[in-house]
């Protein structure tokens, strides 16, 4: 996980520097660490808002898979992202139990 919210923070970065940055970062990427579905755009993007998602890393961060992360940074409300977050680990929620939850709007129903 250190490894996409690294690239992610350097997108966010990057973004004034580099027009489409996302775009050119899934190109150097997949470039670098070789053709793979890893760095593609959708990805990318994903990474970034992994890192405006969570700013600071955490080493729990570590615990959950990049599946669960584009599950919760879709997540608009900065409450029920958290809540969704620690829900998911310490429930040990698997993705699509993850997205049961957050179709079903769990948070509001507590």
């Amino acid at each position: 996980m250190f490894l996409f919210w690294k690239i992610g923070k350097l997108v966010f970065e990057n973004r004034y520097i580099l027009s489409n940055s996302v775009l050119k970062y899934s190109d150097f990427f997949s470039y670098y660490f070789g053709t793979s579905n890893i760095f593609s755009i959708h990805n990318i993007h994903y990474m970034k808002k992994f890192y405006c998602s969570f700013p600071v890393f955490l080493d729990r961060l570590n615990e959950l898979s990049f599946e669960h992360y584009k599950l919760i940074v879709d997540v608009s409300d900065l409450k029920k992202r958290y809540f969704y977050f620690w829900l998911a680990l310490f429930c040990r929620s698997d993705v699509v139990q993850l997205s049961k939850y957050i179709e079903d709007d769990l948070y509001a129903n507590i």
